[in-house]
């Protein structure tokens, strides 16, 4: 998933489709694994596909010279090294909506909802909704709980540290530093990611393959709606 999450990133500033095939471990972004890669060159051949578009979300910190951040699956603001809590502050759409302690928070995209979201306790969005998630990262409340908003609603954070940097990391993988406070908005990039999908799979086929979503562990197999 880290070399798709990488290729997808390039790749939708060119506005091209990709193509995953897993060669790794879990592989959940991916079209199919390696064994099917002869019925998937077949059907891109004969043009049995279809291509599909998702969410990208961006942010632009208040630090004068920072670069745009974009993310296929999530953006996260962190302590970093810091041992102990940082501040947040969320607004959403100009109107204050809370401010909590906790290692971070995450901001994910549909597809980004079943990876580090996902972990905090964050719910599973289908890759079709329209929809951005803000997950907590062990808050110092029962009630600071995930919270799913429209896919058209701008975000501004704040995080504040007594620490001498707030991190803030994309999908995992591109990381940046900021002195505190540091004060991000993040929405809807207009320009989505395009997937090539083929007959092989659907996405709740690989929720139930990859994620295991849905198992019954009393039984031996998968639910897969047989009797």
């Amino acid at each position: 998933d880290g070399t798709m999450l990488s290729t997808a990133f390039h790749a939708h500033f060119y506005d091209k489709p990709v193509l995953g095939i897993n060669l790794g471990k879990l592989g959940f972004l991916v079209e199919t694994d390696i064994k099917n890669i002869d019925k998937v060159i077949e059907e891109v051949k004969n043009k049995e596909y279809r291509v599909e578009e998702r969410m990208v979300i961006e942010g632009l910190c208040d630090i004068p010279s920072s670069e745009k951040l974009y993310a296929v699956n999530d953006i996260v603001i962190e302590k970093g090294g810091w041992p102990k809590m940082i501040e947040l502050t969320a607004w959403v759409d100009g109107e204050y909506v809370t401010t909590f302690s906790a290692d971070g928070l995450i901001v994910a995209t549909p597809i980004g909802s079943t990876g580090y979201s996902l972990s905090t306790g964050g719910p599973i969005v289908t890759p079709t909704a329209k929809a951005i998630t803000l997950a907590p990262i062990s808050p110092h409340s029962l009630t600071v709980r995930p919270l799913v908003l429209s896919s058209n609603q701008e975000i501004v954070l704040k995080a504040d540290s007594l620490y001498k940097e707030i991190q803030i990391s994309c999908d995992g993988q591109r990381v940046f530093s900021f002195p505190p406070p540091v004060e991000v908005k993040i929405k809807k990039s207009k320009r989505p990611l395009k997937l090539i999908h083929t007959s092989l799979t659907t996405y709740f086929d690989t929720l139930r393959n990859k994620l295991l979503w849905g198992v019954d562990a009393r039984h031996d197999k998968m639910n897969n709606g047989e009797q």
